[in-house]
């Protein structure tokens, strides 16, 4: 049923998007030290939560698209996340 599919969906896929924000926002704030102090040691930082955020971008569209697909017989829908993949 679908109700299943929505409580998959807010098991993985959002804290997946969470995730991500949570771990860009870190790496703006570090991008900002760096600009900041000319430290880069802080660049380095950026560097890596950037880098962690992708992987968490990846995995949250990926889930996005199994679950349109099983949910709802298509691969996701038209939103931004959906058109920056066909670009």
């Amino acid at each position: 049923p679908n109700i299943m599919e929505s409580i998959r969906n807010l098991l993985w896929h959002v804290p997946m998007w969470f995730a991500m924000f949570f771990v860009m926002g870190i790496g703006f704030v570090a991008s900002l030290a760096q600009l900041r102090t000319g430290n880069v040691n802080w660049d380095h930082r950026a560097e890596a939560a950037v880098r962690t955020g992708l992987v968490f971008w990846h995995f949250g569209l990926d889930h996005w698209l199994t679950l349109g697909r099983a949910g709802h017989g298509a691969h996701g829908g038209f939103q931004i996340p959906n058109s920056m993949v066909h670009w």
